[in-house]
């Protein structure tokens, strides 16, 4: 694990902006090869507000804006 955050949305139906670190890709090198090592992404819904209707969580889009 390299980082970890914790946010807590607002109980609206609108964009909602999830600030998350910038990781870059690093190249490393052996017997003349290379390998790009990429970083994953985990989110984890830790609590939700109770609804009226439906007793699971939607989440409707997740989008990478950098």
């Amino acid at each position: 694990m390299i980082a970890t955050k914790k946010i807590t949305l607002r109980n609206v139906n609108e964009y909602q902006p999830m600030p998350l670190p910038v990781f870059k890709t690093e190249t490393y090198s052996y017997q003349n090869e290379a390998w790009d090592y990429h970083y994953w992404l985990l989110i984890e819904i830790v609590d939700v507000y109770p609804g009226s209707k439906y007793q699971d969580t939607c989440i409707s889009e997740i989008r990478n804006v950098n």
